[in-house]
């Protein structure tokens, strides 16, 4: 929230309403640029002797009606004029001692306090012959009522307070003073680079628009004509604003382009990661591929030789249960010439050449006989 003030009674640059609030040109000027800026702001409203050292002491952040002076720029930072007046000097009609500001010295001169003009006469030397009042409509009616000699005063600003109060004794006299004219400004703190440039550039978007102009003719009419605000000059004002943001801009840039390339380059190692994962998984799938096989192969090749096993077995066991028959009529022996032992010993040496062959033994009378042999009688 932008802190704002405006002069009680400076017309008509700044006005007080019957409710207190701020009006006059600047006010609605002001009003403009934040609308065109989109600034939040609160305002209030104040004698000059009370405001015009509000931003320098951190009361306020704009004073939006001070005209610019060398000593002021110590404290303050100021935005391009939006409204440049000379400097008058006012006198009761029929007056002839005074008519330029060589006729001012030794004359009792109403100035406002801590105006343009009252710091300029100060510089003078004029100090004793000074009168200070707080606002032109004060200095005017003293001046119109016979008091005091001269009033030093903004021509524009005097013209309209003796139209307001319809003093018609109060003429202007000499040509219009550039010793004291006055490059109405918005103040700001002393080095806030940001506000400054933001309200430089409102103003130039109230110039395009033909907001200002709109606002200048209402307010100033046929007494003062529109000179506008001179294009090279608002560039100057705005300048150190846009080349701080030309550097912010700069400045993001860089940390941008930083970024993306930080990005760009974990993207990468992120898919460089993905392929090589990708490989390896597709290695791995390969192999357990591979290996399925071999395995399933292995099973099938044992399946079969437990097959060839158990048909082998089959066989030799369904061979080996058939009874075999060996006639003793064809030993090479004549059985009847050896005896029942001697056969049997004889058998079992001729079984044991048969290949380890099973052979089931069975019992008969007292000794063993393989079934594959036929006992021989007593």
């Amino acid at each position: 929230m932008i802190r704002v003030v405006s002069e009680l009674d400076y017309p008509p640059f700044a006005l007080t309403t019957p409710d207190g609030q701020a009006d006059g040109f600047t006010v609605e000027l002001f009003k403009a640029v934040a609308k065109a800026m989109n600034l939040r702001y609160s305002m209030r409203v104040g004698p000059w002797g009370e405001i015009k050292n509000a931003v320098r002491e951190g009361r306020a952040d704009v004073l939006i009606n001070m005209a610019y002076s060398e000593e002021r720029a110590q404290f303050h930072d100021f935005t391009v004029p939006h409204t440049r007046v000379h400097g008058a000097i006012f006198v009761r009609r029929g007056e002839r001692r005074i008519q330029t500001l060589t006729d001012l010295p030794g004359k009792s001169v109403l100035v406002l306090q801590g105006d343009l003009p009252h710091d300029w006469a100060v510089r003078q030397g004029w100090g004793t012959s000074l009168v200070v009042v707080n606002t032109a409509e004060e200095g005017l009616q003293l001046l119109a009522s016979g008091q005091h000699d001269a009033m030093l005063i903004a021509k524009l600003v005097g013209l309209l307070t003796m139209r307001h109060l319809k003093l018609d004794n109060l003429v202007v006299v000499g040509p219009p003073l550039t010793e004291v004219e006055q490059k109405f400004c918005f103040a700001v703190r002393k080095g806030d680079a940001a506000l400054l440039a933001q309200l430089n550039e409102g103003l130039a978007l109230t110039v395009a628009d033909g907001t200002f102009r709109e606002l200048y003719d209402t307010w100033f009419g046929p007494l003062e004509p529109y000179r506008g605000i001179a294009l090279e000059k608002l560039l100057l004002y705005m300048a150190p604003g846009l080349l701080l943001m030309l550097a912010l801009l700069s400045w993001f840039h860089v940390r941008l382009r930083r970024a993306t390339g930080a990005l760009r380059e974990a993207q990468q190692s992120l898919e460089q990661r993905v392929e090589e994962r990708t490989a390896e998984l597709r290695v791995a799938n390969a192999t357990l591929k591979r290996e399925i096989t071999e395995r399933r192969r292995a099973e099938e090749a044992l399946a079969a030789l437990n097959m060839d096993l158990e048909r082998h077995v089959r066989a030799r066991v369904l061979r080996n249960s058939r009874p075999r028959t060996r006639s003793w009529s064809r030993l090479p022996i004549p059985s009847r010439m050896i005896s029942r032992r001697r056969c049997a010993v004889l058998m079992a040496i001729v079984g044991s050449s048969w290949k380890n062959t099973e052979s089931d033994w069975t019992r008969r009378d007292s000794g063993f006989w393989p079934t594959f042999v036929s006992a021989p009688s007593a």
